[in-house]
């Protein structure tokens, strides 16, 4: 229901308690569901109400679930990323196979880099941001920074804040061989 209906459709069969259960063979959450869900509105409505009810965004990797949704209107999902990563949310916890939040986001080729900005200011904004952190099987792992430098040709504005966030939090520039 989360991941496919609507928000009455939820409620109708929600029950506060369920909100950091684990199910399905893959021991997924109702708030990794609600944030694949494909109806935008749905999808922010459903994922505030578990966030309402205590859902715990420090299980999973609710950052990486988030890129699912086949749907977006990053703006209007601005506040609901706010909210996860205010509420405790790893921004730096990599899943091998898409890298940390910020790689699997701009990795969303779909979508033109500049309507993924509203989603960049909150990242940039964030000052444990580290664009050190290694991601990808051990013999092919690169950091996010050099994950960046990769696809900076798609997302130029994106290389350009990664530049900017480590010069503002005084860290050295990460010169990983490409």
């Amino acid at each position: 229901m989360t991941r496919e209906g609507s928000y009455d459709e939820f409620i109708a069969t929600y029950k506060r308690i369920d909100r950091n259960i684990m199910y399905g063979s893959g021991g997924r959450k109702l708030l990794s569901d609600a944030l694949s869900n494909n109806d935008i509105a749905s999808r922010i409505k459903i994922a505030n109400k578990l966030l309402d009810d205590g859902a715990d965004v420090r299980l999973g990797n609710p950052l990486i679930i988030y890129r699912r949704a086949h749907d977006h209107d990053f703006e209007s999902e601005q506040p609901l990323l706010r909210r996860i990563i205010e509420l405790g949310t790893d921004i730096n916890r990599p899943l091998n196979k898409w890298g940390t939040p910020l790689i699997a986001l701009a990795s969303m080729f779909r979508f033109k880099g500049s309507v993924l900005i509203p989603f960049y200011d909150i990242y940039f904004a964030q000052d444990d941001l580290n664009l050190s952190v290694m991601s990808g099987p051990a013999k092919h792992s690169y950091s996010a920074y050099n994950q960046i430098q990769k696809i900076a040709k798609l997302r130029p504005e994106l290389l350009r804040r990664a530049d900017a966030h480590l010069i503002t939090h005084n860290r050295p520039k990460l010169t990983d061989a490409l």
